[in-house]
């Protein structure tokens, strides 16, 4: 789901008050689900043929319609993804009537298909940031898990254009079983070029492929796995031993057994979808997530104004764990009422997944604790 990161005070007072007035500031266009790569982790690519079994991706004029009746309605913030975006026709054609709605564009590609094109048009009519999925760091990652024995060097090329026009670039990376070797490989890219770069290592089951579950395996890392990467990565980002300690004690102060008497979560996804964001898929369905198939409304039906009171309505009807609400991994845990139904086609039952990875967790950051105080100790 898209998030508003705010870089500044302006920004982060937007983001407050249209959550408290429920403005749908921000949301995702999900162009087409099809993509030029094939990668065994994803929970969305269909085949053109599977995507044309299901219905027409919208036309230009089709999305710069909802485009403007989001914006009227106080969007400002769009993201644009798939699938991978940049193989929607016409695709300049829409980011720039876009932009020319006012309306301030972030893109999610996997960079393969970035050419001098498309960097001058970004280079004379700015997006806010290119996010690129950079699956590892070589051509052999790329054909064990894309089938894309170029992708790196594509995508690297890719990468070099945006940035020598100036355009700003965010880097993610979620580890799987066939890249996660390629992690500190990713990294020193991402410093090397003095780029951000985002590490989830959380994957969402391949719920909305044709046949979900009972057809895609899962391909992600095992919870455990999951929660050593994460320390890992924990581990690069603080360089300095001070300051990793400091981490570590800070984010075990965050899990906290719960003493009070269980609560009753509110209403709502407990995020911001379905209160101010919103997601739109390339069949014009909108949703509060784009993990979630409910609810939603087709905007070829309604106007956007419509559906997003139907969607807000609808949305706080949802009710998400009381375990997780009361849960003493809360402040670090990374589940939503999303996880919870792509996981168990349940909102009310923990992301299972999300609270093995936090016990792992927990021991690991302690076990880490516990050897650098000896550390520090015996080298006093």
């Amino acid at each position: 789901m898209f998030t508003i990161y705010p870089s500044n005070g302006f920004e982060k007072y937007l983001c407050d008050k249209s959550f408290r007035m429920s403005t749908p500031l921000s949301g995702t266009f999900e162009l087409l689900p099809i993509c030029n790569m094939d990668c065994k982790m994803c929970y969305i690519r269909m085949s053109p043929k599977e995507m044309h079994q299901q219905g027409t991706p919208l036309s230009v004029d089709d999305w710069l319609r909802i485009g403007k009746e989001a914006a009227d309605s106080g969007c400002m913030f769009l993201l644009l993804t798939g699938g991978e975006p940049l193989l929607y026709p016409d695709f300049l054609k829409l980011y720039e009537g876009l932009r020319h709605l006012g309306i301030i564009i972030t893109l999610n590609t996997n960079g393969t298909l970035i050419n001098k094109q498309i960097a001058e048009t970004f280079k004379h009519n700015q997006p806010r940031r290119v996010n690129i999925s950079l699956y590892g760091a070589s051509d052999n990652t790329y054909k064990a898990l894309c089938g894309n024995p170029k992708g790196f060097t594509q995508v690297m090329n890719g990468i070099h254009l945006l940035l020598d026009v100036g355009v700003q670039v965010k880097i993610n990376f979620t580890p799987t079983p066939q890249n996660y070797h390629d992690l500190e490989g990713v990294v020193e890219i991402t410093d090397n070029l003095n780029i951000p770069i985002s590490t989830p290592t959380y994957m969402f089951p391949p719920e909305r492929k044709p046949g979900g579950m009972s057809k895609h395996k899962l391909n992600r890392l095992t919870s455990q796995q999951a929660a050593y990467e994460q320390l890992k990565i924990i581990r690069m980002a603080h360089p300095h031993q001070s300051d990793y300690i400091h981490y570590i004690k800070e984010t075990l102060d965050d899990i906290k057994e719960t003493e009070e008497e269980e609560v009753a979560p509110p209403g709502g996804l407990l995020c911001t979808a379905g209160v101010s964001s919103f997601w739109v898929n390339w069949k014009g369905e909108i949703s509060p997530c784009g993990m979630l198939q409910k609810p939603t409304r087709n905007l070829k039906e309604y106007s956007f104004g419509e559906a997003w009171e139907a969607i807000k309505t609808e949305t706080k009807q949802i009710f998400t764990s009381k375990k997780c609400f009361n849960c003493r991994f809360r402040k670090i845990c990374k589940a939503c009422g999303a996880a919870s139904f792509a996981e168990h086609r349940n909102f009310s039952l923990p992301a299972t997944y999300h609270c093995e990875l936090n016990e792992t967790f927990e021991e690991l950051l302690k076990e880490e604790l516990k050897k650098l105080e000896q550390q520090k100790s015996t080298n006093k």
